[in-house]
Order: C-alpha cells, then sequence, then structure tokens
C-alpha cells in the first residue's frame, strides 16, 4: 500500500467533493460551487491545499487558510478530511504533518479546526496534538411543510405603521448607493455577532464580488429592512445545485432599531419566499453566544441538528 501527498491540482475537484459526500452527505454542493469560492478568495490571505493519494486513488485532502471574518495575518484554520473506506491508516496524520509543515513559513501563533461532535475519532486526533475545545457552534433546520405562520400575522403591518418597510435586493437595485450601504449594515451588525476573536471587515470590492455577485445569492430572497431609506436590517437566502434546501446566511438588525421586530418580520419574509418556492427546509447556522437570534430560530420551530465543535492550538 502506497501514500503519496502531492500539491492540489484543477482536475481534483470531483475526488474532493467525493470525499467531502461521503462524510458529510447532508452538506451538498456542486464543483462549480466549490470552484467559485476558490477563485473569490481574498488574494491577501495565505492558503495552501493537498491531496493524500492511498494505491493511486485520491482519498483526503489538507488545507490551511485564513478567513476574512476574523482575520489576523498570523492565525489561520485548517481542515483534513479523509475518505471513510482508507480511515485508521495515518492518512489523515500524513496530511495533518503536511499542513503543519506547510504553516511553519508564516510563523503561526494559532490554529483552529471545525470537528462535528459525534465524530469520537477526530475529536480524539486533535485532542492527542494539543487542541483544545473552545467555541460551539450547531445548524438547525426549519420544516417548512409544517410550519405555521398564522401566530405572526400583522407583524408586518406594524412595522410599516412605524416607517418601516422591507424590501429585497432585487427591488432596490435602482438605489446607485445600494450595495454600499447594504455592506456598511453588514459590518456594523456583523460587529455585534460574538465570535472567538476580534471581528474584521472585507473591503467592499471583495464584498460584492464574492458575495453579492455570487450565483448562490438569491437577490429576490435577500430581505432588507428599510426606514426613510435607511438600510437598518437584512437577512438572505442561498442557494445551492447540490441541494433542495435553502441555506439563511446573516440576520441582523442596527443596535438603535432593536426590540421592534424586525428580525423577526425578516425571517417570516424568507420562510414565505422559500414555501413559495415549494422548498422544504431552511438551514440556518448559530454559534452558542448567540442567544438572541438563537431564541428568534427557537420561536420559529428551527431544530437544533448535530453540533460543531471549535478546536484551537496556540504556539
Amino acid at each position: 500500500m502506497h501514500l503519496h501527498i502531492r500539491p492540489f491540482a484543477s482536475g481534483d475537484y470531483t475526488a474532493m467533493l467525493a470525499i467531502h459526500l461521503a462524510i458529510f452527505p447532508d452538506y451538498k454542493f456542486t464543483e462549480d460551487e466549490m470552484r467559485y469560492w476558490d477563485e473569490h478568495r481574498d488574494p491577501t490571505h495565505k492558503y495552501a491545499r493537498w491531496v493524500a493519494e492511498y494505491d493511486e486513488r485520491s482519498v483526503g485532502i489538507g488545507e490551511y487558510g485564513q478567513t476574512f471574518e476574523e482575520y489576523h495575518p498570523r492565525k489561520f484554520w485548517i481542515n483534513i478530511v479523509v475518505h471513510p473506506d482508507v480511515q485508521r491508516r495515518c492518512i489523515g496524520s500524513a496530511l495533518y504533518d503536511q499542513v503543519m509543515q506547510g504553516l511553519q513559513q508564516h510563523d503561526p501563533i494559532a490554529v483552529r479546526s471545525q470537528v462535528r461532535e459525534d465524530m469520537a475519532a477526530s475529536i480524539r486526533f486533535l485532542e492527542a496534538r494539543g487542541f483544545r475545545n473552545v467555541w460551539r457552534s450547531w445548524e438547525s433546520r426549519l420544516d417548512l411543510t409544517t410550519f405555521d405562520s398564522a401566530p405572526y400575522q400583522g407583524l408586518e403591518e406594524k412595522l410599516r405603521d412605524q416607517g418601516i418597510e422591507i424590501k429585497t435586493l432585487t427591488e432596490l437595485a435602482s438605489d446607485p448607493e445600494c450595495y454600499r450601504k447594504l455592506y456598511e449594515l453588514d459590518n456594523e451588525v456583523a460587529r455585534d455577532i460574538p465570535t472567538l476573536d476580534e471581528s474584521t471587515a472585507a473591503n467592499y470590492e471583495f464584498y460584492v464580488e464574492t458575495f453579492i455577485d455570487n450565483p448562490q445569492l438569491k437577490h429576490d430572497a435577500h430581505f432588507i429592512a428599510l426606514h426613510n431609506r435607511e438600510y437598518v436590517g437584512t437577512t438572505s437566502l442561498w442557494e445551492s445545485e447540490g441541494d433542495t434546501d435553502l441555506t439563511n446566511s446573516l440576520t441582523g438588525v442596527k443596535r438603535s432599531y432593536r426590540h421592534r421586530g424586525i428580525a423577526l418580520a425578516l425571517k417570516l419574509r424568507s420562510i414565505a419566499y422559500a414555501r413559495a418556492q415549494g422548498c422544504g427546509h431552511i438551514k440556518t447556522w448559530n454559534d452558542s453566544p448567540n442567544t438572541a437570534m438563537i431564541a428568534i430560530n427557537e420561536r420559529l420551530g428551527f431544530v437544533r441538528k448535530v453540533g460543531w465543535i471549535t478546536f484551537l492550538k496556540e504556539f
């Protein structure tokens, strides 16, 4: 049996997707979507990826990178995945060693990695290498076939009485400052979301190219709350060609407009849209300290799924 680790190449996306789906069949996306995110990575961030070949078959991926939401020049994330067919053959260890060796040139002070909480072997793998549990998050899903909107009737009318209305990104396209206003709104509300490290913002051009122009973002399902033309709240739905469900991304409201039901109204708009499209579920993610948004999701009937643990190793 022969193990060979080499740099990732453009022809490896099919194998990488197959490995991902074998481990996480509930998280479906396509090769094109994987390529899009790779092609739109912030060029100032450090990144590298390797492939493990076992008997000339691509069976594992190891990579490191940096996140724009909590960017620090010497802090990184790593990801190691091995196809279930060939796990426990030291392939993950070899990939880890390669990733950590590749990182040394950047003089890291911290490395983090996420593991699903029901994957005990992966947890032991990280703990044996000096990582510790520092953060927890989870996905929640709303079953749209059983959702009852009756308790929320009249909420938007109450907001309109206060001069607050909800429009889609499509409807606001004629506003020449639309993207800039949305960028500033997203950054403002993101600063209040609990994070492991200090929150940072991407530059405007990167934001537009990577998110607003992303084909997975549905402009007619990106809802924005306005008051006197000021953008005060936002939520959005994303789609994948590999999945029939929709994913609810950032939902947030400016601090001075909170506790009026705006976030709830935005969520209800996204639910109504998804039901009209015949979607079965909406997925969303929350970090455990974000109690305010968790409360809204639970009120609406989102059901928590298996959690994910962030492990951290500091140098």
